[in-house]
């Protein structure tokens, strides 16, 4: 809900700059979007934990942490993504 907010904040924002064309504005509107990445990173975190740890069967802390690396690697595109999905997918490391 906070992330959303100050998402919204944020276009508004930007929004105004674009019509008033003022740089300065524009420039804290970047400034301030590393937050709402941080947020983003603990809700990823977070949610990768929940569904690791919720799954039947025993899960280890490598294989967790594991599976929290490929979910960021997926983020990527390339060869690595691919690859990475696969070992998500099929279970391999």
């Amino acid at each position: 809900m906070k992330m959303g907010e100050q998402v919204e904040v944020s276009i508004h924002k930007a929004l105004k700059a674009f019509e008033k064309r003022e740089v300065t504005v524009a420039q804290g509107v970047i400034r301030e979007d590393h937050h709402v990445d941080e947020m983003e990173e603990k809700i990823d975190d977070t949610v990768v934990k929940l569904i690791a740890t919720q799954q039947p069967g025993h899960r280890s802390q490598k294989d967790i942490q594991g599976d929290e690396d490929c979910i960021r690697l997926g983020k990527n595109s390339g060869p690595c993504h691919q690859y990475c999905r696969k070992c998500c997918i099929y279970g391999n490391r």
